[in-house]
């Protein structure tokens, strides 16, 4: 099952997160106790946004392993996805309770407290955060996020350069550092940022669009089209048919 489940590891790095899926299912086949293996599948499932199938996975673990916290993290994010934040709080809380030093727990405290619009507060969560696990990307990205809602950019883009190099797959940083750079008409450097992100997740629709902006506003009118196209590609094929038919009309 170990072997599973680090085969599972090693290709979601890479990007193959089918692959990874079917490696941590198969490990918990070979041992259905093994919780580590359904830790890490509920996190791919949270990933895609498949909040049902990782909550029923996390509480059937929670229930062989209570005191493995990481489980109650990953629960908490469940509730937050779902835009439940008083109950995504209470799991994040709880595990701050149990001795204060998981890191992610304050990350999922901080982005509840954004989501709700405690930016003071949500600082200060993944300040802790950072301060308890310093390689924690995520909470340089969050941080990066407040910052960037307060429009004090240049901290922003501070965080998020801390958070990519401590994990140069973070879309969103690359997302909001070229909105960063195409506020202050820098279009090249938003144009790189663009880029990169669709290069780390190129269904982002989202960078795509941005990218056509940035390069229609670099006068690369093909290259804008191009990208618009794929923004429009990807807004179909996921039913977004307001969002398409605003490409079209652009």
């Amino acid at each position: 099952a170990r072997v599973h489940n680090n085969l599972g590891l090693i290709l979601w790095e890479k990007g193959r997160t089918e692959e990874a899926k079917l490696s941590f299912q198969t490990a918990l086949q070979l041992d259905s106790e093994y919780v580590l293996a359904a830790n890490n599948l509920a996190s791919l499932l949270l990933k895609e946004n498949k909040f049902i199938e990782a909550k029923e996975l996390l509480e059937k673990a929670i229930r062989k392993a209570p005191r493995y916290l990481e489980l109650y993290v990953n629960l908490g994010h469940v509730y937050e996805g779902r835009d439940r934040l008083e109950e995504a709080a209470q799991y994040f809380y709880f595990v701050i309770q149990q001795g204060g030093q998981n890191s992610a727990a304050y990350v999922g405290m901080g982005n509840v407290l954004q989501k709700a619009g405690q930016l003071t507060a949500a600082k200060e969560y993944f300040q802790k955060a950072i301060w308890l696990r310093p390689e924690n990307a995520s909470a340089y990205y969050n941080l990066g996020n407040v910052h960037f809602a307060e429009k004090n950019f240049y901290q922003a883009l501070s965080d998020y350069d801390k958070a990519l190099k401590l994990d140069p797959k973070i879309a969103g940083a690359y997302i909001n550092s070229g909105n960063i750079y195409f506020y202050f008409n820098d279009n090249k450097s938003a144009i790189e940022m663009y880029q990169k992100a669709v290069t780390v997740q190129p269904d982002l629709a989202e960078a795509y669009l941005n990218l056509a902006n940035a390069l229609h506003a670099d006068k690369r009118t093909e290259e804008s089209r191009t990208a618009a196209g794929k923004a429009l590609v990807i807004y179909e094929g996921a039913g977004n048919k307001k969002r398409a038919a605003e490409i079209r009309k652009a």
